[in-house]
């Protein structure tokens, strides 16, 4: 019997010896995933962002750079094409001299309006929000979430609804079911009023 009870215990002691190296060796490999994830991903957000500052980089170079003769310059308004112009074109008519950068014409096209947009290697588009032209204290047809609306616009020119429940027309037809000169019209802010009810007697002859 003792003899049988020093064999068992000495099969724990290799079992609890066996059972350690295991945990061990788990631990271990667990240890060297982390540390390899860890550091993989510490690598892929440094390329990422030595990519992002390349990029800025190229972008702000691209800017600063003196535009090509052969640029044509795409003025918009409300995101609908208005002119489609020539570098020198645009340069004669807002009396510029010489070359210049992208920056420079965005300045000088930002006293009218407009602010930049996008660029392509040969087209730079520029886009005005007329909401900035609107005249203060009047009331204008206008779009809300896909249905008819009518906007008053305060002392600043700043569109306003004065009651969403009575002056967007969710009963009545969709914008998207406008004839396509009424959208166009509508998009430009070109119902304008001096009363909301000259407003709404044409806002029912449109729908």
């Amino acid at each position: 019997m003792e003899f049988q009870a020093i064999i068992a215990y000495r099969e724990l002691i290799i079992m609890k010896k066996g059972s350690k190296k295991i945990i061990l060796g788990i631990l271990a490999l667990t240890s060297i995933f982390l540390i390899s994830y860890m550091a993989t991903d510490i690598y892929i957000k440094s390329k990422n962002k030595g990519q992002d500052t390349n990029q800025a980089s190229t972008n702000a170079n691209a800017s600063n750079k003196y535009l090509s003769d052969n640029v044509k310059v795409v003025l918009q308004k409300n995101g609908s094409r208005e002119a489609e112009k020539t570098l020198d074109e645009v340069i004669d008519e807002y009396g510029l001299e010489g070359s210049i950068t992208q920056d420079e014409l965005t300045e000088v096209l930002s006293q009218y309006g407009y602010t930049f947009d996008v660029s392509t290697s040969d087209t730079v588009y520029y886009n005005k929000d007329l909401k900035s032209e609107l005249e203060p204290n009047k009331y204008y047809i206008g779009e809300y979430e896909g249905y008819l609306a009518i906007y008053k616009s305060n002392d600043k020119g700043e569109l306003e609804i004065e009651d969403e429940k009575a002056d967007v027309y969710r009963n009545g037809a969709k914008f998207t079911d406008l004839k396509p000169l009424d959208q166009e019209a509508i998009k430009k802010y070109q119902y304008v009023y001096d009363t909301k009810e000259d407003a709404k007697l044409d806002l029912t002859g449109i729908s």
